[in-house]
C-alpha cells in the first residue's frame, strides 16, 4: 500500500494526475511503464494488490515490454538476441551498468535502452 501511495505522490508532483482508480485525469500528462518482460506488471503487481486487498490502479493495465519493442524496431533481430536485458544490451553493444535484478540498476539500464530506441 505504501509503495502505491508513494508512486501516486510522485506522479502528482510531476503533473501526472490520476483519480482514485488510477485513471488519468483529462487535463493530465500520462505515462507508460517501460519494463523488460511482462511478469512484473502482468503477474506480480496484480497478485500483490490482491494480497493487500487494493484495487489494481488502471495505469497498470498497459506497459511497454522493451524486448517486444526491440523486435519491432529491429526486425532483423532474432528472439534469442532479446531474451533478457543482458542479451539486449549486448546486441546493442551497450554495457550493463551495476547489478542485474537490482531495482535501481535495472531502472537505469532500461531507461538507457528506451533512449537508444528513440
Amino acid at each position: 500500500p505504501q509503495a502505491l501511495k508513494s508512486l501516486n505522490i510522485f506522479l502528482d508532483k510531476h503533473g501526472i494526475l490520476v483519480d482514485e482508480k488510477g485513471s488519468f485525469q483529462s487535463d493530465s500528462k500520462s505515462f507508460i511503464s517501460a519494463i523488460c518482460g511482462n511478469w512484473d506488471i502482468k503477474t506480480q503487481i496484480p497478485k500483490q494488490c490482491k494480497i493487500c486487498n487494493i484495487e489494481l490502479p488502471l495505469y497498470f493495465n498497459q506497459w511497454m515490454n522493451i524486448k517486444d519493442f526491440a523486435l519491432t524496431v529491429y526486425p532483423s533481430y532474432q528472439p534469442y538476441q532479446v531474451k533478457g536485458m543482458g542479451s539486449l544490451l549486448r546486441t546493442l553493444n551497450m554495457k550493463l551498468y551495476g547489478s542485474h535484478h537490482l531495482g535501481m540498476d535495472d531502472t537505469y539500464n532500461i531507461s538507457r535502452l528506451v533512449m537508444q530506441f528513440v
